[in-house]
């Protein structure tokens, strides 16, 4: 585009990138192909929009041990992406590699989360295969994982040896989520996996008050959202199949307010908002992708 400019930019107060080399817009802001170092030491290179990354790149973390290459959508990872994972070691001062880049993970990210078809490499010769939710154990105690649901498929190799196979993990994750319905006082109505502390975690299924329905993924992440990915069927006949970003309220907020529910009990309704890629196919038939950005369509 006519309005990019190459410039090396160096920040002293920005509270994401500590220096940038690239293309960049009007503004000045990173837009087009470049190359940034965050505060905290890692790195991106790869496409921009208005500042944040958006379309095709490569982050990699600090320590220069794991690496992610897929799609970007302003500023999170979503979409398509391949991980892997290395070690290095450092002594007196000198890094040295010990192991070369092996993948650990090649499927479908919602928000950063494994979301979507994909294959998790555990070792060489361990690896799942199926439809993965994006969850977070709040055990502190246990291991970071990222359970499968629906159809898996499980290759091992002397799992004999192994005090704990990735099966067993799995199973005992599984274990702890409850299929449960839960009722709002909005009339919206949630039936799928619980986790222990009654927030959606897995596959399931909202039905909405004025019939329109939610079926897929969803997660309970981090800032108070729920997350996922999944087909809507709207009461009219129409569906939209893609990413989405659902807002709960609480109840002594208005409901216009949007404010987050930091507790299942909080929460009176669910607002759902199209975030990402998708395809809406209308009840007589036309088709059309379609992206959006917190409920709003940008194209």
């Amino acid at each position: 585009m006519a309005d990019k400019k190459q410039q090396t930019i160096e920040y002293t107060d920005h509270k994401t990138f500590k220096k940038y080399v690239g293309e960049v817009n009007g503004k000045g802001e990173p837009h087009g192909k470049g190359h940034a170092i965050f505060v905290n030491g890692s790195t991106y290179e790869g496409e921009f929009e208005n500042g944040l990354r958006h379309g095709e790149g490569m982050w990699i973390d600090n320590h220069e041990t794991t690496k992610f290459i897929g799609e970007w959508f302003y500023g999170d990872s979503h979409g398509k992406r391949t991980d892997y994972e290395r070690e290095i070691s450092v002594s007196d001062g000198v890094r040295k590699v010990i192991t070369d880049w092996e993948m650990d993970f090649d499927g479908e990210v919602v928000f950063g989360r494994k979301c979507g078809k994909g294959v998790r490499y555990y070792s060489k010769h361990e690896r799942v295969e199926g439809t993965f939710v994006g969850y977070y154990d709040p055990d502190p105690t246990e291991d970071y994982l990222h359970f499968c649901d629906g159809e898996m498929r499980i290759w091992t190799e002397n799992v004999s040896r192994r005090e704990k196979t990735i099966v067993d993990v799995l199973e005992e994750q599984k274990k702890k989520l409850v299929v449960e319905t839960v009722v709002y006082p909005s009339g919206d109505k949630f039936v799928g996996r619980l986790d222990g502390g009654g927030h959606p975690a897995g596959i399931g299924t909202i039905h909405f008050a004025n019939g329109d329905k939610y079926e897929g993924a969803i997660f309970y992440m981090f800032t108070r959202e729920l997350a996922g990915k999944g087909i809507f069927y709207y009461a009219n006949g129409d569906r939209y199949e893609g990413a989405w970003l659902s807002k709960g309220y609480k109840k002594e907020k208005a409901k216009d307010d949007y404010s987050y529910a930091h507790y299942a009990d909080d929460v009176v309704g669910i607002i759902p908002l199209k975030h990402g890629k998708g395809v809406y196919t209308y009840a007589g038939g036309k088709v059309e992708h379609q992206i959006f950005s917190n409920g709003e369509r940008i194209k």
